[in-house]
C-alpha cells in the first residue's frame, strides 16, 4: 500500500468529519484531488524561508474564552465547531510546517456575544492571557488584542492598557458587530486612536445577526465571510475612512474576501483619483496600490489560490501581501507536513513566496522582530537597480545586461520572469555587496517592445530577506 497526498487528505478528511462537520449536519470537507484542485495547478512543495514562517491569521482558545462561549450556549465559530487549541498543539502545527510565530487573536465573535461589564472583563482576561502566552514562547507568539465592541469607550481604555502596559502587537478587530459595519461614523474615535498610535490591525470578518443576511443552509465561514470583509472595504472607501486616517495598516482576512474582483466598482461613487491603481515600475506587477487603499494587506488564509492571488496583483503589490494560516479552523487543510499552502507556488517565485511568507510580516509587526532578533527592515538599504540593457551576441542571441548596486544588503538571487514563467536564474555563491553586473539570455521568441520581463533580486540586511522587483520592455 502506497502512501500519496491524496490519501492522506481524504483519510485525515474522512476521519475528522465524523467528530466536526458532519455532526452539525454538513458533509465532510470536499478533498481535491490533483486534478481539479486550483484548476489543476499544485506546484511543487516550496521550502520555508531562512528563520521560518510568520503567520499574521492564527486564532488561539484561551481556557477562559471557551468556557464563556461553552456558558453562552455557543459550541460552532461561523457555522464551524469550535476547535481544540492549546499553546502545545499550536507549536507542534507551526514544527510540522515550517512556522517560526504565530500572531494568534480570538476569532469571531470576539467577546461581543457578551456586553457591558462581562465584555470588558473577558477581553481583559483574555488580553492577559495572551501576554502571559507571549512571555512564555516569546519567540513562537505574538498577540493582537481583542476590544470590548462596540462599547467605544471600553475598547479605547483597553487598547491603551493591551499596548501600554501588556505590550500587544496589535489589535483585531471585526468587519461588524450587531450588524453595524466597524467603519461607520460611530466607531470614529477608535479609529483616531489606532491612527494616532500607527497600531496595526487584523480585520476578521463576523457572522451577521440571523435576521440580517439570507438562508441558504451554508456555515458563515464558507461564503459570508468573505463578504462581510468586502462590505467593511467598501464602507471604509465610502466613508473615506483610510483617507481621513493614512496611518492606519489593516490586514484584510481571505485574501481581502471579494474586495480584489470588485474593487473597481465599489470605487465608482468616489474620487477617481484617490481609488485608482497606479503603475509602478518598481513592482513585481507593475503595479502602486490606490491612495485609498495602500493602508490594505490581504493574508493568504484560506484563500491562496491563483484565483484569489491574481486578483490581489491586480490592485496591489507583493509587498502587500502577507501569511496566514487561519489555524486550528483549517485543521483539515493541513494533513501532510512540510508546504502549508502550495498553490502559492503557481502565483509566486519562491524568492516572493519567502517575502510573503515572512519579510512581510516582519516588517509590519516591529515588535514581533524585536523579540526575534531581527533588524528592523527599515535599516535595510535597498538594493537599486542602476540600468539594465540589452547586449546583442554572435548567432543571432540577445543578452540582458542589469547592474545593481546592492548598498550594504547581501544579494541572494536574482530571477528573470516573462507572464509568470521562469526564464532565468542566478544564485550568488559568495557575499555580494555593492555593484554587480548580471546576463541573461533572451528567449529567440521575444518580440521587442512588446514582452515585458520582471527581474526579481533577493537581497538579506541581517535576518530580514527582501525581494526587490522591477519591470522592463525590451527594445
Amino acid at each position: 500500500m502506497s502512501l500519496t497526498r491524496r490519501g492522506l487528505l481524504g483519510a485525515g478528511a474522512a476521519a475528522a468529519a465524523g467528530t466536526g462537520l458532519a455532526a452539525l449536519g454538513f458533509p465532510g470537507p470536499a478533498v481535491a484531488d490533483s486534478d481539479t484542485q486550483c484548476a489543476g495547478l499544485i506546484p511543487a512543495v516550496a521550502e520555508a524561508p531562512p528563520g521560518g514562517r510568520i503567520d499574521l491569521h492564527a486564532h488561539h482558545i484561551p481556557p477562559v474564552y471557551r468556557e464563556a462561549l461553552l456558558q453562552a450556549g455557543m459550541v460552532t465559530i461561523g457555522g464551524y465547531p469550535t476547535p481544540v487549541w492549546s499553546p502545545e498543539r499550536a507549536i507542534a502545527f507551526m514544527d510540522s510546517f515550517g512556522i517560526q510565530l504565530q500572531v494568534v487573536s480570538l476569532s469571531d465573535p470576539g467577546v461581543s456575544f457578551l456586553s457591558g461589564a462581562a465584555a470588558k472583563t473577558l477581553a481583559r482576561q483574555v488580553n492577559e492571557y495572551t501576554a502571559e502566552l507571549i512571555k512564555d514562547h516569546p519567540t513562537r507568539f505574538g498577540g493582537y488584542a481583542v476590544l470590548p465592541l462596540p462599547d467605544v469607550e471600553g475598547s479605547l481604555e483597553e487598547l491603551a492598557y493591551a499596548l501600554d502596559v501588556l505590550k500587544l502587537d496589535g489589535v483585531a478587530l471585526l468587519t461588524s458587530y450587531g450588524g453595524t459595519n466597524i467603519a461607520l461614523p460611530q466607531f470614529e474615535p477608535l479609529w483616531a486612536e489606532i491612527n494616532r498610535r500607527k497600531a496595526f490591525v487584523f480585520m476578521h470578518p463576523a457572522a451577521l445577526p440571523a435576521d440580517d443576511k439570507p438562508s441558504y443552509g451554508l456555515p458563515d465561514f464558507l461564503v459570508e465571510f468573505t463578504f462581510e470583509t468586502t462590505r467593511f472595504c467598501a464602507v471604509a472607501l465610502n466613508t473615506a475612512l483610510t483617507t481621513r486616517y493614512p496611518d492606519l495598516r489593516i490586514q484584510l482576512a481571505h485574501a481581502g474576501g471579494a474586495f480584489p474582483f470588485l474593487n473597481y466598482r465599489v470605487g465608482v461613487m468616489q474620487d477617481g483619483a484617490a481609488n485608482q491603481v497606479l503603475k509602478d515600475p518598481d513592482s513585481v506587477n507593475g503595479v502602486l496600490p490606490a491612495a485609498q487603499q495602500r493602508g490594505f494587506y490581504y493574508d493568504t488564509a484560506l484563500n491562496p489560490a491563483p484565483s484569489a492571488m491574481q486578483s490581489v496583483l491586480e490592485i496591489s503589490d507583493i509587498n502587500h501581501i502577507v501569511f496566514g494560516s487561519d489555524w486550528p479552523f483549517t485543521e483539515l487543510l493541513f494533513v501532510v507536513p512540510g508546504d502549508p499552502q502550495p498553490p502559492l507556488s503557481a502565483t509566486f517565485a519562491t524568492s516572493q513566496r519567502h517575502a510573503i511568507e515572512r519579510a512581510n510580516p516582519l516588517a509590519q509587526l516591529p515588535s514581533v522582530a524585536a523579540r526575534l532578533g531581527v533588524p528592523a527592515a527599515d535599516t535595510a538599504v535597498d538594493a537599486k537597480l542602476v540600468r539594465a540593457r540589452v547586449i546583442k551576441q554572435k548567432a543571432g542571441k540577445r543578452q540582458v545586461r542589469f547592474l545593481l548596486d546592492a548598498g550594504e544588503t547581501v544579494l541572494v538571487d536574482a530571477q528573470l520572469t516573462r507572464a509568470g514563467k521562469m526564464l532565468a536564474e542566478t544564485r550568488f555563491s559568495r557575499v555580494d555587496r555593492g555593484r554587480r553586473s548580471l546576463r541573461f539570455t533572451l528567449p529567440p521568441d521575444l518580440r521587442p517592445g512588446k514582452a515585458r520581463l520582471v527581474l526579481s533580486v533577493t537581497d538579506v540586511f541581517g535576518n530580514i530577506r527582501t525581494v526587490r522587483t522591477s519591470i522592463h520592455v525590451i527594445d
